[in-house]
């Protein structure tokens, strides 16, 4: 994926790879389906790293879970940076592949089912509504970030702003 997704050449990744075009065409029946799998693969390790342990999470009081949840899912983006950059910047336009949404239906089912318990602490909010607003927020900062620099995804500052952002918006 160094190359880009419209430079990127099943030759090249073949010898990459270490293995014959014969046995990658195999696997994968065209560049889209390996890139397909590619995107896969980097949407499972965004999605185990933003769940692992977060039982933890859901007994905290709103305002250090909001900032906890919100570390996790900036951490998940900056998950090989680079490769992430080039599945949102350049993969969603060529008409082929669209990117995954597993990894932000994840984060919303668990987003809603915290809210949901946490409800009496709360503003009075039609959740489906506040889930979608929170999630796309945060998914759209993370990925800005990646794009323009990802060693800032993860920067305090950014994390501040955002646990701020998103109370204010929660919280009675």
């Amino acid at each position: 994926m160094k190359a880009g997704y419209e430079r990127a050449n099943v030759n090249d990744i073949a010898e990459l790879a270490g293995v014959s075009i014969g046995s990658l065409y195999q696997y994968f029946p065209s560049r889209e389906a390996l890139f397909a799998a590619v995107i896969r693969r980097h949407t499972k390790r965004m999605i185990a790293a933003f769940t692992a342990d977060l039982g933890e999470i859901g007994l905290l009081p709103v305002d250090l879970a909001a900032r906890r949840v919100i570390e996790r899912a900036l951490a998940a983006h900056a998950i090989d940076a680079e490769l992430h950059k080039v599945i949102v910047e350049q993969v969603p336009r060529t008409g082929l592949l669209v990117r995954s949404n597993d990894f932000e239906e994840e984060i919303a089912f668990l987003l809603r089912a915290y809210l949901e318990f946490h409800s009496g602490a709360l503003r009075p909010m039609n959740l489906d509504i506040a889930v979608r607003v929170l999630v796309t927020t945060v998914e759209a900062v993370a990925t800005e970030f990646v794009l323009r620099d990802p060693r800032t995804v993860v920067a305090d500052a950014l994390v501040d702003e955002l646990t701020h952002m998103v109370l204010r918006y929660v919280k009675p």
